[in-house]
């Protein structure tokens, strides 16, 4: 009993042990947030990225289909264009004409201007070239054109010889003749080779460039025209022969500026045969 009692003095309640639960910072939601803002931005960029590759590529398709349809317009319009033209091979010339063009050639006969004989001419005297049956460019030779007196008429292109006007008008003083100058300074013209000389158009008139060692377009004082390539040769009384390779150009003033183009080019495709 004794024993009992001093046992159960010994015996002391258990003080209560408080539960401690340490406060961790809330870090979870954080790191959860910036990884679904990054991997929104990921893919943002991954869609981005990918749609713009592919604009890019559509981009090169579109032009790369553009270029083909170009190339094959452009290889269509060259056969369309060969198909129309024409190989022309006459006695003194050939030429490309175009569907509906036709070129006469004539050789002999009589010249325009002044012989002071009877001449006999053999070579291309007459040209004439017609469109659907209707003559488009004439031209003849021209005999006598050095014993003109004076310069009836001069033309005076942008790039005429700066010192023409002074050379004209000095002669016109000692003879005693005027000219008739036209300014052609900003007149619109078309410019190509004739023959192997330098021609330009202006509407339905064409002139020729009579020095052609300058940069000066310099015309004759009359209106025809001087080719190198061709000539005809001139026989006045069987013993005395010359050449002649000036012709008077004709080209009737109905014609369509459509029409005109294309002459230029049949002009510029002759050549000497």
């Amino acid at each position: 009993m004794e024993e009992n009692k001093e046992n159960n003095v010994n015996l002391q309640p258990t003080p209560p042990v408080e539960n401690v639960v340490e406060a961790t910072p809330k870090k979870g939601g954080v790191l959860t947030f910036t990884n679904v803002l990054l991997t929104i931005l990921v893919v943002g960029l991954g869609v981005y990225i990918f749609m713009t590759d592919k604009k890019v590529k559509e981009l090169e398709k579109e032009i790369q289909k553009k270029e083909s349809i170009a190339q094959e317009d452009t290889d269509g319009n060259n056969i369309v264009a060969q198909e129309k033209t024409t190989e022309y091979k006459g006695e003194y010339i050939s030429a490309k004409l175009p569907k509906g063009w036709e070129i006469k050639e004539y050789t002999g006969g009589d010249a325009l201007g002044i012989a002071k004989k009877p001449v006999q001419y053999s070579g291309l005297t007459n040209l004439i070239i017609s469109k659907d049956k209707e003559n488009i460019f004439e031209m003849k030779i021209v005999d006598g054109v050095g014993v003109l007196v004076g310069c009836p008429e001069y033309i005076k292109f942008k790039d005429f010889p700066p010192t023409k006007i002074q050379e004209i008008e000095k002669e016109n003083k000692e003879i005693g003749v005027t000219t008739e100058y036209i300014d052609y300074t900003n007149t619109p013209y078309s410019e190509f080779t004739f023959l192997g000389s330098k021609v330009r158009r202006v509407k339905n008139r064409l002139f020729s460039d009579i020095d052609d060692t300058d940069n000066y377009f310099d015309p004759d004082c009359t209106e025809v025209i001087h080719l190198k390539d061709i000539f005809v040769t001139a026989d006045s009384d069987q013993t005395t022969l010359y050449k002649i390779n000036i012709y008077q150009p004709t080209i009737p003033a109905n014609q369509t500026e459509d029409t005109l183009k294309e002459l230029d080019k049949v002009l510029e495709s002759i050549q000497p045969v």
